[in-house]
């Protein structure tokens, strides 16, 4: 059994400010070695008084912070659009083709692992999930598909045929497989898998060709 004696409750706190401990004939041999003490200043009939040394180990408590320190950001969903989702899908696909390919490969950039653990996010089934939020990776969340979905088609893979990414991939869609190359689509891959890698390949080859495109036209009207 041993007893520990704090400043502020030992009446010997004015001659001992750092505390004093109790050890009874029963505590362990190794009881001042654990806690740094040296000879006792009282013994009597196997209960000894020791003086607590200042260099004995303390037990360090870091209080959570109710605030965000200046010049720290708290990482959050809201962190995350800032990084790779900072205006919507319906904004971004007022601009230009190439400029709505950048804007839904930097979202898709942003689903990797290792930025979603950067802000304190996890994987839901079809989206991301932050502390009380979510954030869907759907058609309503991606500039191609505000751009370029066609709501008048009778099925979904003709319904992209003018998106820079189904013309990337031979006029298949990232919803439907390039059978049989392919085990999933990149879109099914995501929601399967939450591997968002097999979109941002096709991104990239869609950003090529589109930026190629743009450059074919901007020679073409420079003659």
């Amino acid at each position: 059994m041993e007893y520990y004696l704090s400043p502020q409750i030992c009446w010997f706190r004015r001659r001992f400010s750092e505390g004093l401990a109790l050890h009874t004939p029963l505590a362990k041999p190794l009881f001042s070695e654990r806690h740094g003490l040296s000879k006792p200043v009282f013994s009597f009939c196997g209960f000894r008084l020791f003086r607590l040394d200042p260099v004995q180990p303390r037990l360090f408590v870091v209080p959570q912070r109710s605030h965000v320190d200046k010049g720290e950001t708290e990482m959050s969903l809201q962190s995350w659009k800032k990084e790779f989702y900072p205006i919507s899908a319906q904004r971004a696909a007022k601009g230009s083709a190439v400029e709505t390919i950048e804007h839904s490969l930097k979202k898709w950039t942003g689903l990797r692992k290792k930025h979603l653990d950067r802000h304190d996010l996890s994987t839901d089934y079809g989206g991301i999930r932050g502390t009380g939020q979510s954030f869907y990776i759907d058609a309503v969340s991606c500039s191609l598909c505000a751009k370029f979905y066609d709501d008048a088609s009778a099925d979904g893979n003709s319904a992209c045929r003018n998106c820079p990414l189904a013309k990337a991939r031979g006029s298949v869609s990232c919803a439907f497989r390039l059978a049989p190359t392919e085990p999933h689509s990149p879109y099914w891959a995501w929601i399967t898998r939450h591997d968002p890698e097999p979109m941002i390949f096709w991104l990239k080859k869609t950003l090529e060709d589109a930026k190629e495109v743009s450059r074919g036209k901007g020679n073409a009207s420079g003659k």
